[in-house]
Order: C-alpha cells, then sequence, then structure tokens
C-alpha cells in the first residue's frame, strides 16, 4: 500500500545512538529499509545477504537501514556481535514503525527512492534494487 508515496519517517535509538531519523540517516539518498527479527531463518539468511552486499551498495550510493522488529536491544546486540554485522539496526521494540508500514512478516525489504519515495515492497531481497532505484553499479 505504500508503493508510490512517501515512506513514513521514523525516529527510533539504534544500537550505536540513543535516536536517529530514518530520514536524516538517509541524507536524500536513495534506501533499502529491512525490517527483520533475529529468530527468524529467512531474516538471517537475508541479512548475512546485505551484510556481505553493504561494501557495494554503499559505493552506489546506497543506504542501508536495518529495522529489527520487538526485540529487546541486548538480544539484538548480541546476535549483530555473533555475526558481524557490519551495519547499525534501529530498534523498533514497540512495533510503531512496523505499524506505520504495514508490516505483516518479516522479512521485508522496502526500496525508497532519492525522493524518500517507496518504490517496492518485497519479502525478498529484489535484485533489480538497481533499476528501481536507478543506481549504477
Amino acid at each position: 500500500p505504500l508503493e508510490g508515496k512517501a515512506a513514513p519517517d521514523f525516529t527510533l535509538a539504534t544500537l550505536t545512538k540513543k535516536a536517529v531519523t530514518m530520514s536524516e540517516y538517509r541524507e536524500g539518498q536513495p534506501a533499502i529499509i529491512f525490517f527483520w527479527a533475529t529468530w527468524c531463518p529467512h531474516c538471517r539468511e537475508a541479512l548475512e545477504d546485505l551484510n556481505m552486499r553493504a561494501p557495494e551498495m554503499q559505493k552506489q550510493g546506497l543506504k542501508i537501514i536495518l529495522v529489527d522488529v520487538e526485540e529487546s536491544r541486548p538480544d539484538v546486540e548480541s546476535y549483530v556481535k555473533d555475526h558481524k554485522v557490519n551495519l547499525d539496526v534501529f530498534l523498533d521494540e514497540d512495533s510503531s514503525v512496523s505499524t506505520a508500514y504495514s508490516i505483516v512478516g518479516v522479512p521485508t525489504f522496502f526500496l525508497v527512492n532519492k525522493d524518500g519515495i517507496v518504490k517496492s515492497s518485497e519479502h525478498t531481497f529484489p535484485e533489480e534494487y538497481q533499476s528501481l532505484l536507478k543506481v549504477s553499479n
């Protein structure tokens, strides 16, 4: 339901800072917002893939925004440390952001263009992300 509309902005604590606003974090760049949870096997696979691709995506000018759904900071910190995830994680402990994005299950990816418009939402990583977000490899 969000495709073609502005991505709802949000402010959440991250693992490295008290509170970060998504639009400021995005800095006008296209972004992949990934809603996930540590208990979800498909999320773990997708997160491993994103973590591996992150350097390439960041060179393309993409921001990767990880939003953990309904888990405590200690659980997420432990998972991130154990699995050597090199990306910051936004903590949606009360599901307020998940609700704003109408998340029905994890994993869920939202592709947001540089203007803040949702171009796509998928439950698997969209391989055509470059053309959807108009970034070059």
